[in-house]
């Protein structure tokens, strides 16, 4: 009796081969696609959250000053407020600018950035009754607004914030 030699195969053709392997390497760029769409968002949603965070205490400090103001002595609607504030140790000039996307903040001889990329300011003056009024004198109000942008390769960022505070020392 003759036994009967079983042949088995084991192993893969190259066809079974190249079909695994082309599925195989789909479903890694297809991860690796995800992986840096969601790298991407998550980069800018960080970068937008602290260009936000930074605006929002550069307006903090300007809502500050001017709730503390007296008066304001000079001011242009895109770029510049200078305004006096009533400290415990006396009165002060606080002046606010614009340069090169960087907001600054002076008071005595201090000159501080409060925010960077800061594409626009505005800054707008109201009378007690709330209309818009160009004469310093007359302003009980100051409204400022605040642009934020910041460019990356994929895409911009923007924010605005505004804000309309009054003077509560204005008359002293």
């Amino acid at each position: 009796m003759r036994a009967k030699i079983l042949r088995c195969e084991q192993g893969f053709t190259l066809v079974e081969v190249v079909v695994a392997s082309v599925i195989g390497f789909v479903a890694i760029a297809l991860v690796m696609q995800s992986f840096l769409s969601v790298s991407s968002t998550s980069a800018a949603v960080t970068s937008y959250r602290d260009m936000h965070s930074e605006a929002r205490h550069a307006l903090d400090i300007i809502t500050r000053d001017i709730v503390a103001a007296s008066e304001v002595s000079n001011y242009t609607e895109s770029s510049l407020l200078d305004i006096t504030v009533v400290l415990a140790d006396g009165t002060q000039g606080v002046r606010y600018y614009l340069l090169n996307e960087d907001l600054h903040r002076v008071l005595g001889d201090v000159d501080t950035v409060l925010a960077t990329k800061v594409a626009a300011i505005r800054f707008g003056l109201y009378t007690e009754s709330s209309g818009s009024t160009t004469d310093p004198a007359r302003a009980h109000f100051v409204d400022v607004k605040i642009e934020m942008a910041e460019q990356s390769r994929r895409n911009t960022g923007t924010d605005v914030l505004q804000v309309r505070q009054r003077m509560r020392n204005k008359g002293l």
